[in-house]
């Protein structure tokens, strides 16, 4: 008969548990292999390459497998929020569009920022299509087919910008790099074409400019080959028939429509545009003018010019008390002439001075009762009048002469600016 199994004190069964997790113990310490400290014991140019970053989602704003789109790539120095984006046909019979309205023509309209990292970081845009009138909230209809330019512009200066041509419906990327332009574009019969259509689609679609620019001043110009020049300066003289002048510099261009003389008929008009031809500021008249002699089957011309004059802002106006007249004389001798009367015109909201203000006195003329054969200069001293722009103040004397018992008017406009003076 077996022998019943002994009872186990409890001090006994303690004693087995202590023993049974000593020799556990024993048994992890022999088979565990030992940590060892790899910063301390690495010996200097042993260090193990660093482990490759995940796999990325593919770089933002690229365009995959060159699909059609248009590429802004900033090669600046600065992170650019892109202001506007503009786009004509080459021609400009279409007009400037923009690309969306800028954020501050459309209230309730969500604006979204379109920032391009500098140092030749990229943003997509994609391919012109529905686009907006300048000013405008609502887009028109989509571009018809066609050759396009699309400038970029940077919102820091005129300088600073990117322009590509296009061809619409696009079939591939084209990119547009945003770059300081140092150099004025080089000016081409294409160019002066599209700054003519930009000016003639402004003339007649915006008709508040009616007391600035007078309607139908463009009659009789045949403004169909611009010229290229390689100045800007207004020019002495007016140009036998009307003619359209186009120079480029390195801040945009600045196209002129010149008249021919006449009695008292202004000189022409000045319109600003962008580096590449594609948007322009209100084009504005000149209020100086020229009149047309017949001597002899001779055309006399005289001409006034514009100046120039500064007053500190807040101090005294500006004082004028003469002006200087451009003559070209062809009849090969000696013409007598007279200075009848002088008058001092105004205007105070940008318009054309027209206003007669005075009637100064005729103090000096130089030269005295003749005028010499060829090209001079007719000098009037008068009575002198104040000139202080407040806002848009736009000053004129005009001059009454008389040659062979015909009275005709010239006038010469005064650009008056003012400045601030340094503390």
């Amino acid at each position: 008969m077996p022998r019943p199994p002994r009872p186990r004190s409890p001090a006994r069964l303690a004693a087995l548990a202590l023993l049974v997790c000593a020799c556990r113990a024993a048994s992890t310490r022999q088979t565990e292999t030992p940590k060892l400290d790899v910063a301390l014991e690495r010996e200097p140019g042993d260090e193990p390459p660093p482990k490759p970053p995940p796999p990325g989602p593919p770089a933002a704003n690229s365009l995959p497998d060159g699909s059609p789109g248009l590429l802004v790539i900033n090669d600046s120095d600065r992170d650019i929020d892109i202001y506007t984006a503009y786009v004509i046909d080459r021609a400009g019979e279409l007009g400037t569009r923009v690309l969306w309205p800028h954020k501050h023509d459309c209230e309730g309209r969500t604006h979204l920022t379109r920032i391009v990292p500098k140092d030749g970081g990229r943003f997509t845009l994609p391919p012109p299509s529905r686009t907006f009138a300048p000013g405008g909230c609502e887009p028109g209809p989509p571009l018809p087919p066609g050759d396009y330019v699309v400038s970029i512009d940077s919102g820091y200066s005129a300088r600073l910008h990117a322009a590509a041509p296009i061809t619409l419906p696009m079939s591939a990327p084209v990119e547009l790099r945003i770059e300081q332009k140092e150099d004025p574009i080089p000016c081409t019969a294409e160019l002066g074409r599209r700054a003519v259509n930009l000016l003639k689609r402004q003339l007649k679609h915006d008709t508040t400019r009616g007391d600035k620019i007078p309607p139908r001043f463009l009659d009789g110009c045949d403004l169909r080959r611009p010229q290229c020049v390689e100045s800007g300066e207004f020019p002495a003289l007016p140009p036998a028939r009307c003619v359209a002048t186009l120079f480029t510099h390195k801040y945009g261009a600045t196209l002129r429509v010149l008249k021919p003389p006449g009695d008292d008929a202004l000189r022409g008009l000045s319109m600003e545009l962008d580096h590449d031809v594609i948007h322009g500021r209100d084009p504005s008249a000149t209020r100086s003018s020229s009149a047309r002699f017949d001597v002899e089957g001779h055309e006399l011309v005289i001409a006034g010019t514009n100046s120039e004059l500064w007053h500190e802002h807040g101090g005294d106006a500006a004082r004028v008390d003469q002006v200087t007249l451009r003559v070209r004389n062809p009849a090969g001798r000696p013409v007598a002439f007279q200075v009848v009367a002088l008058e001092w015109l105004r205007s105070f909201g940008c318009e054309l001075p027209e206003k007669t203000l005075a009637r100064p006195a005729i103090r000096k003329i130089e030269p005295q009762g003749t005028l010499p054969p060829g090209e001079s200069e007719l000098t009037i001293w008068f009575e002198d009048q104040g000139a202080y722009q407040s806002h848009c103040d736009r000053f004129a004397a005009r001059a009454r002469v008389v040659i062979g018992g015909v009275e005709r008017a010239i006038t010469a406009e005064y650009y008056v600016g003012r400045f601030d003076p340094i503390e």
